[in-house]
């Protein structure tokens, strides 16, 4: 009898004993779950129902007919199944979802040393990880997962401050129903009842805008698609602007229009008067001299940024109006696959300063789940140089959101050389070091030979006139010497921050 076989029958028969009620005690092979459970530790799993299954709990999983013993750390709805994440606690990421019914049992004794004793709780947890696995739904018949002790000020104020405090409100809090409601609970409940209504707002202004532009093409762009289409509900998306693409030809139409409703072009109209694609920004912003409504960010290339994009020319503009989708309004919107790279693009720009702009991709592929071609993003994300963010992203949806992403799509995206700025962008973004323009790591990362990594540096620190004009909502003639010399000083002041912190750290993991 083969080993394979004589492991698949002894599986086969603990199984059996779990299903009658019966526990068993299994020895452990791996230092995955130290320091609570180490090798050569026996444990004890008790059978336990799907129904009383709880976060933080260590379970026995059947993952791929391998035996796991990990702690789960996230139970969330996926259409009309219920998955669960877990991880080890000595891993850096999560596993691969699975099926709640991939849960065998619950892990409550180890053994070692001839001393039994119940399996410790988890001692440490990536923060981040907690705030985004807390935004996802919870399956309606598992609310005893959820403890009030989770929702304390400081969890609240982080989830505030990185966009995620609607969606945990609506997905967790509001199952407790608290009386009376706690603070935190009451905080989390007024920013989504606040969100709510200003985007309630809000797009009621993008059916009047939809209105005005009639005759001209557009298409609606992140945070207002997201908040109407993608997400349950208006209140879970926060935006500020309302963000529209249209072709270069149209933007002066497109502001006439727009004046229409009482938007005034803000900042230098340089922009606007010409509109060209640059390697820097591609936008205006149009204020409303309404101050309750939205501002208007007029976009006419899918990539802005003041961070310069040397394959800003790579991106095949008319493949990504042609693969739009026209809803029944006036706007069009992003094909699946497009959608991904624009918000894939869109967060490393920002450095992933905030975690709603992970939360954002992993809605998306949750919700187009069904129709997304993964050849066709594939394709256009290496062939419009947005291969790095892509990867990113999805690196970030399966490591630390435990979302299935094809192993094939994985081995395609991964670039084939891991540079050193590359593994620090990664560092810092696992670690919760975001923002403060680390994605420059990353764009350094992506270019090649020295030469245009040096390039690179200089349009970083010495962008044009114009584009520091508009940024600075100034004249041309204003940007002298002593602007560039306040940019090379702060950039330096960064770069200084970025080469200490892999130091720090270390020297925190240490600490802990």
């Amino acid at each position: 009898m083969h080993f394979k076989q004589v492991e698949t029958e002894s599986k086969q028969a603990l199984q059996s004993l779990l299903s009658a009620g019966k526990s068993v005690t299994l020895t452990l092979a791996t230092n995955s779950m130290s320091p609570a459970i180490r090798s050569g530790d026996q444990v004890t799993v008790m059978p336990m129902p799907v129904a009383k299954t709880a976060e933080g709990d260590v379970v026995l999983c059947n993952m791929d007919n391998d035996w796991i013993v990990h702690r789960l750390i996230s139970i969330r709805s996926s259409g009309n199944r219920v998955v669960a994440v877990t991880a080890g606690d000595r891993n850096t990421h999560v596993d691969e979802e699975i099926f709640i019914e991939s849960i065998l049992g619950k892990c409550t004794m180890t053994g070692r040393n001839k001393r039994t004793i119940a399996v410790p709780p988890q001692t440490r947890i990536n923060h981040d990880n907690s705030l985004l696995l807390s935004s996802f739904a919870l399956p309606s018949h598992m609310t005893c997962t959820v403890s009030i002790d989770q929702f304390t000020d400081s969890f609240v104020a982080s989830a505030c401050r990185e966009g995620l405090g609607e969606l945990i409100y609506f997905n967790r809090a509001s199952m407790l129903n608290p009386e009376p409601e706690t603070g935190p609970v009451r905080t989390l409940k007024n920013t989504y009842m606040n969100t709510l209504a200003r985007n309630t707002i809000y797009l009621a202004r993008l059916n009047a805008i939809d209105a005005a532009m009639s005759g001209t093409e557009f298409i609606l762009l992140k945070g207002a698609y997201l908040a109407s289409s993608v997400y349950q509900s208006p209140g879970l998306r926060r935006f500020s602007d309302i963000d529209i693409l249209v072709h270069p030809s149209d933007v002066r139409n497109a502001i006439q229009k727009l004046d229409t409703l009482g938007y005034v072009p803000c900042g230098n109209r340089s922009f606007a008067d010409k509109p060209a694609i640059s390697q820097y920004l591609n936008s205006i912003s149009l204020n409303s001299i309404a101050p309750e409504q939205p501002a208007v960010h007029l976009h006419w290339h899918l990539v802005n940024s003041m961070l310069p994009n040397n394959k800003v020319e790579m991106i095949n503009m008319q493949t990504i109006w042609n693969s739009s989708w026209r809803t029944g309004n006036q706007w069009r919107i992003l094909s699946p696959e497009h959608l991904i790279l624009h918000l894939a693009a869109h967060a490393m720009k920002h450095s992933y300063d905030r975690l709603i702009l992970v939360r954002d991709i992993a809605e998306v592929l949750s919700h187009e789940s069904d129709v997304i071609d993964w050849d066709s993003l594939l394709r256009d994300a290496i062939e419009f140089g947005l291969r790095m963010p892509v990867y990113y992203a999805l690196l970030i949806m399966r490591n630390q959101l435990g979302m299935k992403i094809p192993a094939d799509v994985m081995q395609t995206i991964t670039p084939a050389i891991n540079k050193r700025p590359n593994r620090l962008f990664r560092r810092l973004v696992h670690s919760g070091r975001r923002g403060q323009n680390i994605s420059v790591l990353a764009y350094l990362a992506d270019t090649s030979p020295l030469s245009a990594q040096c390039r690179l540096i200089r349009q970083i620190l010495f962008p044009p006139k114009q584009v520091l004009a508009y940024a600075y909502s100034t004249c041309e003639t204003s940007i002298n010497w002593r602007t560039y010399l306040g940019r090379f000083l702060r950039g330096n002041l960064a770069l200084i921050k970025l080469a200490i912190s892999p130091f720090k750290i270390r020297w925190k993991g240490n600490q802990q």
